[in-house]
């Protein structure tokens, strides 16, 4: 076992770093994430997104957020909301 360790360093594991990879925790706030998402007009491309598990969270909020102000506004334009100009709609 020990000369097949040797041949193959990659599957030796220190306990240094064993120790450093269970300290990483993948819901960590500052924990890279990356995703893969569709590309819009397009039917096999992909890009790949790769950002931390807190601006992932600000940016679900922030579209939940710009949602639930479509929703509460009943428009998209905005017409009819106190402070849009009626000439625009």
């Amino acid at each position: 076992m020990t000369v097949a360790l040797s041949l193959f360093p990659a599957y030796a594991t220190d306990e240094a770093a064993g120790q450093e990879s269970a300290a990483l925790d993948p819901y960590a706030p500052d924990a890279l994430r990356c995703e893969r998402r569709a590309v819009t007009g397009s039917r096999v491309r992909r890009v790949r997104i790769c950002l931390t598990n807190a601006e992932w969270a600000a940016l679900r909020d922030a579209g939940n957020r710009d949602a639930g102000n479509l929703v509460d506004s009943g428009s998209i334009t905005g017409c009819g909301r106190p402070g849009v100009d009626p000439d625009g709609c």
